[in-house]
């Protein structure tokens, strides 16, 4: 008779493992809260370097030696997170803020044409900037490796 080699695997850690990330994926607020903040900042990035990729000089700014979207900083400043369990966001409430992310006609008679300057990490399809897109796949990634340490 062939004699039968048996061999048990001890799969108490992968099974511990395999919980923890169920665990976490059930309220994902830890990875939302991480994510928001990464998305401000790289709104405060896209502030300090004047965009990415850079944006046309506003001629306030030319004329004032100072940096686009900066006269005032209010609305720098206005940026705000949101995230729960399973979203994150940036965003922002003051009123001319879609104009200079998407460009467009603007002031007496809509007689300024102003071009995007997009200070979010998203361009008008809402499409993550490349360079942010790749940050948050990586803290994702991070996040869930530590989730499975646990």
């Amino acid at each position: 008779m062939k004699e039968l080699m048996t061999v048990t695997v001890n799969d108490k850690a992968l099974r511990q493992a395999l919980k923890s990330v169920d665990a976490a994926l059930a309220d994902m607020t830890p990875l939302m809260r991480r994510l928001a903040e990464t998305l401000k900042t790289e709104t405060d990035f896209n502030f300090e370097d004047e965009g990415h990729p850079a944006w046309e000089p506003s001629v306030a700014a030319l004329a004032r030696s100072g940096m686009t979207l900066s006269k005032s900083g209010l609305l720098r400043r206005s940026i705000t997170t949101a995230y729960d369990s399973s979203s994150a966001g940036v965003g922002t409430n003051v009123d001319y803020a879609r104009i200079h992310q998407l460009g467009g006609k603007a002031g007496r008679n809509l007689a300024v044409t102003l071009p995007e300057r997009p200070y979010l990490p998203v361009d008008a399809d809402g499409n993550l900037q490349a360079r942010v897109e790749q940050k948050l796949l990586d803290q994702t990634l991070s996040y869930l490796t530590e989730v499975t340490r646990r």
